[in-house]
């Protein structure tokens, strides 16, 4: 008990101030610490477990600790101590309140986000005056049978959703609208005045005028009225409504874009370093319509590289704290949608004075880098420029080009040595990417297209040439060079963050990859190149699919912070966003430092690091945001388009193993639905998380993930964006080998309803009580599986 200070020398002595202790010891003989007493040593040290309150109590006995067990599983139930996600007690204040985001769900019940807390739990009587995405302040009023704390909302502080997409009902003359948005379950009454003449049925936009609480019920007017069919324009509207996603720049930014001027004034060039003869290109997709960021390269007399990266000087036109600037920092990045863009900037800049069209000026933050041939950035520095891109290329031109087509490279013959020496620079940065260890997950990427009515034509698997990875590759380095720069400038700035893997995480995977013989080192801190060793030692292994998803899924997410953390799966040391300014305000971030110190600014000026990690919050928030929005617009696609084989068979892979079924993802459909377990005939299945299976408990057949089955489509809901798959066969091969290592541990069969769970934990966590692991023995586990009736 290192950790424990000393002050709780007092604890260990409770027998000499626990009034109730002393009695109960005098009444019968033995006796332990009183629930007040518990109370006092866990508001005096917070943060600790069983084992170290009963450690503090020198509680030692068999007794003693049942009965230390079953009196703080009683102060669980009675709502005065709580287990945190790290199973330590914590006192709960019924005088403390917290302030959070409420999150709602489906089922009319919903949660209170708080910065640092776990979720708190919102019954569904409490979710009646609160509305999903509404900011409240709630108080703990005790605990639930699975552990969580159960809390009463004070008042709503900032209401999050003005205005939703909800289909509109008429019934004996009211009015109402349900909305789309299933977290959300209040009915809106809507006036007579205020239908636009909307008819049943009809799909609505509505705009909230009273929202619900105990004296008023939820009220809101119609705004628009699209008819009775949902469309992929009113599902995308229904997205940025859910999701909160700023869409309407603001009066002031409208006004102030009218003073940005169209084209590059000569006043503007006057510090500049002129790069306008330098035969910069853009390479993008067919589809771009921005283009921000520009490449070059010469091979040097000594053998390097120098490479020439030149991005859109949107900070040239984005002040700061002004209109424009105050809107892309709310949006924080643009959300693509199927023939739709959100973006971060008006477009007068994004498709105009701030694109690197062909054959115009335009101002950009230029980043020339030198690479040697062992593919290290042995120099780098930073110029505002003016440049004027030469060609507009796509990667598939690119491609043509540097694989030899004769037409093509007579066409293009001025920039053939340019992208030549791309190519070369290209295999000596990929070279050193996989010396040092890199983390290169080899999955299919697909490319969705689409019909003249914006619905899904087809799924198909995107083709991704080395013209792809020679701009990856040289973004890459610019991103390193600007990460670079600013740290040698002391000033606070958001650096692209990807933490190493959780402890928790990592246990997971090794107990995972014991199974197939194959382990991951470097300890408690694992390096990307262990990640990639364990990698290639799988990839003659059938099951490599299952263990490279399982190895993926391992891993922490990206974020933005100003302290530089490094970038785990690219194993870098410094990583910046510095390319993507007009779609990033990251990016944005990172020009304006650097821009600082090349005009010698005033360095006391800069955002102050407390800023920096609100901003750091603010922009991964929004990150995650539109990659949510857009994922359910693509869900709803999805269930759109398979509506046209409902009753088809299709042959499949399972993508993710659940408590409640299994994932399967459709063999040149690319697209996912759900086997139910109840669909799973013949057995009873128990759910194995560490393996990732499924496993029968009596004719131990199992599940695991990329295992190949056949399935049929039995139900495809748009309005829910559920798609439900019949299991037809079982595993066709690979799964049912009975002498498997995994075979040599099955789980227990759990109690209930046990695999219908959707939500199944370890069973003392859902049950939010004390279930010690000691080493008494078997008188303990006896004592543990008397706990659990």
């Amino acid at each position: 008990m290192n950790d424990i200070t000393k002050d709780l020398a007092y604890f260990a002595k409770y027998f000499q101030n626990d009034a109730e202790y002393s009695a109960q010891k005098e009444q019968y003989g033995r006796a332990i610490p009183s629930r007040d007493f518990i109370l006092e040593l866990l508001q005096n040290q917070p943060n600790i477990g069983f084992e170290e309150v009963a450690s503090i109590f020198k509680l030692r006995k068999n007794w003693e600790l049942d009965a230390l067990e079953n009196r703080l599983n009683a102060m669980i139930r009675q709502g005065t101590l709580y287990l945190d996600s790290k199973e330590k007690l914590q006192f709960i204040n019924p005088d403390k309140t917290y302030i959070g985001t409420v999150s709602g769900h489906a089922e009319g019940y919903g949660f209170l986000d708080v910065k640092g807390e776990p979720s708190l739990f919102i019954p569904p009587h409490e979710m009646k005056n609160v509305l999903h995405g509404d900011t409240a302040e709630a108080a703990i009023t005790g605990v639930d049978n699975r552990g969580r704390r159960i809390v009463s909302v004070i008042k709503v502080i900032e209401h999050g959703l003005t205005e939703m997409i909800g289909r509109f009902y008429r019934h004996e003359g009211v009015s109402s609208v349900i909305p789309e948005n299933r977290k959300v379950t209040q009915e809106f009454l809507i006036d007579e005045a205020n239908t636009l003449k909307a008819k049943n049925l009809d799909i609505v936009r509505i705009k909230i005028t009273d929202y619900p609480s105990e004296n008023t019920i939820a009220k809101a007017e119609v705004t628009e009225v699209f008819g009775e069919e949902m469309t992929v324009d009113i599902e995308i509207m229904q997205a940025i409504l859910e999701h909160n996603i700023p869409h309407q720049f603001s009066k002031e930014t409208e006004k102030e874009i009218q003073e940005i001027p169209d084209t590059v004034l000569a006043k503007e060039l006057t510090t500049r370093k002129d790069y306008r003869d330098l035969p910069l290109v853009t390479i993008d997709g067919i589809t771009a319509r921005d283009f921000d960021d520009a490449v070059y390269c010469e091979k040097l007399e000594n053998g390097h590289h120098k490479l020439y990266v030149a991005i859109s000087d949107v900070a040239h036109y984005v002040l700061r704290n002004s209109a424009i600037d105050q809107d892309a920092y709310l949006r924080s990045t643009s959300v693509y949608f199927p023939n739709h863009v959100v973006p971060m900037l008006h477009q007068k800049l994004s498709n105009g004075i701030c694109s690197l069209n062909p054959d115009v000026d335009r101002l950009i933050m230029m980043a020339e880098l030198t690479i040697d041939q062992s593919g290290d950035l042995t120099h780098y520095e930073f110029f505002e420029g003016v440049m004027r891109s030469k060609a507009r290329l796509t990667y598939e031109l690119v491609q043509e080009i540097v694989d030899g087509d004769g037409a093509l490279r007579e066409t293009y013959d001025t920039l053939v040595p340019h992208l030549d020496n791309l190519y070369a620079l290209y295999k000596i940065l990929r070279r050193a990417r996989n010396e040092r260890g890199t983390i290169d997950f080899d999955t299919v990427e697909t490319l969705v297209l689409y019909d003249e009515d914006g619905e899904i034509d087809k799924i198909v698997p995107d083709a991704r040439f080395d013209s792809h990875k020679i701009i990856e590759e040289c973004m890459i380095t610019a991103n390193i060079a600007a990460a670079k720069f600013i740290e040698e400038s002391k000033l606070s700035v958001l650096y692209r963050v990807h933490p190493h893997p959780d402890s928790a995480k990592l246990k997971s995977l090794r107990e995972f990859l014991k199974e197939f013989k194959l382990g991951l080192s470097g300890g408690d801190e694992p390096s990307p190149m262990d990640y990639a060793n364990t990698l290639e030692a799988a990839k003659e292994l059938p099951a490599f699919n299952m263990i490279q998803t399982v190895m993926l899924r391992s891993l922490s997410q990206a974020i933005y912070q100003p302290e530089n953390d490094g970038h785990f799966g690219l194993a870098l040391t410094h990583y910046a966003h510095f390319t993507a300014p007009i779609r990033r305000y990251p990016d944005l971030i990172t020009h304006r430092a650097i821009k600082l110190v090349l005009q010698n600014g005033d360095k006391e000026q800069f955002y102050p690091e407390k800023h920096m990690v609100q901003m750091g919050e603010h922009t991964s928030m929004a990150e995650r945001r539109a990659d949510d929005a857009t994922r359910d617009v693509m869900d709803w696609l999805k269930a759109k388009y398979l509506e046209r084989f409902i009753g088809d068979e299709f042959d499949g892979k399972i993508t993710s193993i659940t408590s409640f079924g299994m994932f399967v993802e459709l063999e040149n459909i690319f697209i996912e639905g759900l086997v139910h377990i109840s669909q799973l005939q013949g057995d009873y299945f128990i759910y194995d998380d560490a393996r990732h299976r499924l496993i029968g408990e009596r004719t131990r057949q199992q599940y695991r993930l990329s295992d190949p089955v056949r399935v049929k489509v039995v139900e495809s809901n748009p309005e829910t964006k559920h798609i439900d798959f019949e299991l037809i066969s079982p595993v066709v091969e690979g799964g049912n080998d009975k002498k498997s290592a995994g075979e040599r541990a099955v789980p227990k069969r759990s109690r209930g309803k046990g695999n219908n769970d959707s939500d199944k934990k370890s069973r003392h966590k859902k049950s939010g009580r004390i279930q010690r692991d000691d080493a008494a023995g078997k008188k303990s586990k006896k004592r543990r599986k008397k706990a659990k009736r």
